[in-house]
């Protein structure tokens, strides 16, 4: 396990937690990108996880099991959901919607870079 998963593990505020409605409480920005993920899951074997907040950055965690038994974990940025949350393109969410539908992590994983790619890009310009 790398440092950044066991980090992770270790400051993960469950999605079902009182600490967790505690903070969506006070921080809008967090509601807002944990009701994204919750829509964006609704339909798929996907479970939100939770919340991590590092010392640099903000996380959201996803995870299913694969069809071969492995439990897969995905980790999203605060700054990227809160993009996709006010994102316009809605081709592009419902892409990531629909691979989450059809539990293809890999899809996901792809169409999540593709997406950040172009925010970032489209930023820097």
């Amino acid at each position: 396990m790398s440092v950044f998963y066991a980090e992770i593990r270790h400051k993960l505020i469950t999605f079902k937690s009182a600490e967790f409605n505690q903070v969506v409480e006070v921080d809008n920005g967090i509601k807002c990108c944990a009701d994204f993920v919750c829509k964006m899951i609704c339909d798929s074997d996907f479970k939100f996880l939770g919340y991590v907040d590092l010392s640099i950055k903000v996380y959201f965690l996803i995870g299913c099991v694969t069809p071969t038994g492995k439990f897969v974990e995905f980790p999203m940025s605060y700054e990227v959901l809160n993009f996709l949350c006010h994102c316009d393109d809605e081709l592009k969410k419902l892409k990531l919607k629909r691979a989450l539908d059809n539990n293809d992590i890999g899809l996901f994983g792809i169409e999540f870079s593709k997406f950040a790619d172009e925010q970032f890009g489209d930023m820097a310009n």
